[in-house]
């Protein structure tokens, strides 16, 4: 179960991302309970909130998105997305990452999941870099795992011949 703080946190992005201010106006954004597991997501702005068992959600190239995951065995795929907040409150579940760019990831309650894997696709040198972020989690590359402690046996690496946003896992 994520902690008071986290869930602060997590209220107060909703918040903040459901209107913002656009080049083109004023825009609001979407939320979505339990979206289809049969085509993929390109949010920006986004909230996605992960509730069956056994989802395979997956977003593609989005941005300053917020998913959380409630549920046994959820597999969760962020394919070039950058600035995600992740909220992980579920038994069993998979993180799917590729494209990272460096651009930052945070991921809270995922030391609560002792059974939780994080799988990195074509990885860069800097996404396998495992540290200390400083505040009692542990950073992979610019995935920032808030709080949690990530042992190198939660990770797995996959090399595909073209980038899964681009159709690499088909």
């Amino acid at each position: 179960m994520i902690g008071v703080s986290d869930a602060l946190n997590a209220a107060e992005k909703i918040l903040l991302s459901q209107v913002r201010v656009t080049p083109t106006g004023i825009t609001a954004a979407e939320i979505m309970v339990d979206p289809s597991n049969l085509h993929g997501h390109q949010g920006n702005n986004d909230v996605y909130i992960l509730n069956r068992s056994g989802d395979n959600f997956q977003l593609f190239r989005s941005h300053d998105d917020i998913t959380f995951i409630h549920g046994p065995g959820q597999m969760a795929s962020y394919w070039g997305c950058a600035n995600m907040s992740i909220y992980d409150d579920g038994i069993g579940t998979v993180l799917r990452f590729s494209e990272l760019a460096g651009h930052p990831v945070n991921v809270y309650g995922f030391g609560n999941d002792v059974t939780a894997k994080v799988v990195i696709y074509n990885p860069t040198a800097n996404d396998l870099w495992l540290r200390p972020d400083g505040h009692g989690g542990t950073m992979l590359g610019s995935i920032d795992f808030v709080g949690a402690i990530l042992a190198p046996t939660r990770i797995s690496v996959v090399h595909t011949p073209t980038s899964p946003s681009l159709g690499g896992l088909i």
